[in-house]
């Protein structure tokens, strides 16, 4: 038997999110298939937030400096192949669907959980492709996640936050413990600029053991947002990028350092020129992303409290230049959302929560609770009540889990669309 199409074989395999991860699984899945991994040159990226931000980053960089790059990304935005690139570009159905049947008996077994098979068909289509560099993003922490079965050239560590504490730990040192689960014996690891001290020190004392060479990311200077770029300075070099989130300066950042200690160590070879032109040159979907310009809408992939709190000192730039914004707001049952909410309502009581189709949605009730916020659960009729009301100076954010922003984003396509005929 096989999968008759690409559709059949996605379908099957997003089925297989009920089953628990297991890495000692992942690791005996490769080692079956001979550990093909081990002969990609990866940079390895975890953090609570802008891993795939930062990821998008370096492959831009790498790109305009003509070298093939491989990226595994999660979740997917638009479709499941998304996550799957080589320059920029998806995996195609019919290289999904060859790749699949080859693993037919391993997906059809059951035996295997959804992220450790996607991470073995992106894995191995990087593989075949002769990439010369991949970038690969960490699913949930790190130290259990499926892409820890590589070992890569650099580890990178975005930042560190609350989240997935029911898998990570309730306090950040047991959450950096896991994400310095990527540093490998020798393979040296970057940090971003404002992890946390006692994080830092987690991840750190994590890398001496390994024997691995700890670096901290340099913090950007003069962010600010003008002329739809978002400009900063980094060790006395400006750059801009079309990523207009502030916190998508430290993400560049990180990329940035990423590839400088690659070029002194002669690993690589990138001009500054191609990096200004690779951070300038990177846009990713979903991430303080324009979709529309009159009412300004965007929408910010923001899930956790960390997340919303970067997204908060962008918006009140915003406020500063007058703008009036309305958020919206839906997540997943297992998010914190009280304290996110108290986190908009500093900003606006034009607040809205609302629920999405999706089987760990919450409920736009729960999110509510006891705050003052308007509760819509039709988040289509909601959007484009917003739109259709809006004043010059409304700026409508809509935010959240990425699978609620995964599933606005097509419908705000669709409503653009329809304005423009």
């Amino acid at each position: 038997m096989m999968f008759k199409n690409a559709k059949e074989a996605v379908y099957y395999i997003e089925n297989l999110k009920g089953i628990k991860s297991d890495f000692e699984r992942a690791k005996n899945l490769f080692a079956k298939y001979g550990n093909f991994q081990n002969e990609l040159k990866c940079i390895h990226v975890a953090g609570t937030d802008g891993k795939g931000s930062t990821t998008n980053f370096i492959r831009s960089i790498l790109q305009n400096a003509n070298y093939k790059v491989g990226t595994f990304t999660s979740p997917y935005l638009e479709v499941h192949n998304d996550r799957i690139r080589i320059n920029n570009n998806f995996i195609s159905d019919e290289d999904f669907l060859f790749i699949a049947n080859k693993f037919y008996e391993d997906i059809t077994s059951r035996n295997y959980a959804f992220f450790e098979i996607d991470t073995l068909i992106a894995l191995y289509y990087i593989y075949i492709s002769e990439v010369d560099y991949a970038v690969i993003e960490v699913g949930i922490g790190g130290r259990l996640d499926a892409t820890n079965v590589i070992t890569p050239i650099l580890s990178l560590i975005t930042n560190i936050g609350y989240d997935h504490m029911d898998k990570l730990g309730n306090t950040l040192e047991k959450i950096a413990y896991e994400k310095a689960g990527i540093i490998k014996n020798g393979v040296p690891v970057i940090v971003g600029c404002n992890v946390a001290l006692n994080a830092k020190e987690v991840i750190k004392s994590e890398a001496i053991k390994r024997q691995a060479y700890f670096i901290e990311s340099s913090c950007p200077k003069n962010v600010f947002i003008n002329d739809e770029y978002l400009h900063f300075t980094l060790e006395n070099d400006n750059y801009i990028t079309s990523c207009m989130a502030l916190y998508q300066s430290e993400n560049a950042s990180l990329a940035i350092s990423a590839i400088n200690y690659l070029v002194n160590k002669k690993i690589i070879n990138v001009s500054k020129k191609a990096i200004f032109n690779g951070i300038k040159d990177t846009f990713w979907l979903g991430r303080f992303e324009k979709m529309f310009e009159k009412p300004r809408v965007y929408i910010d992939g923001a899930h956790n409290i960390h997340g919303v709190s970067a997204l908060v000192i962008t918006i009140k730039q915003f406020i500063d230049k007058g703008y009036n914004p309305k958020i919206v707001f839906s997540a997943l049952k297992d998010k914190e959302t009280s304290k996110m909410i108290e986190k908009f309502l500093s900003l606006t009581k034009d607040v809205y929560v609302t629920e999405f189709d999706f089987y760990r949605s919450k409920k736009a009730i729960e999110i509510a609770g006891n705050y003052d916020v308007i509760v819509q659960e039709d988040w289509k009729i909601l959007i484009k009540d917003l739109i259709s009301q809006s004043a010059d100076n409304d700026i409508i954010i809509i935010t959240g889990s990425l699978y609620f922003i995964s599933q606005v984003r097509p419908f705000l396509l669709e409503i653009r669309g329809e304005k423009n005929e």
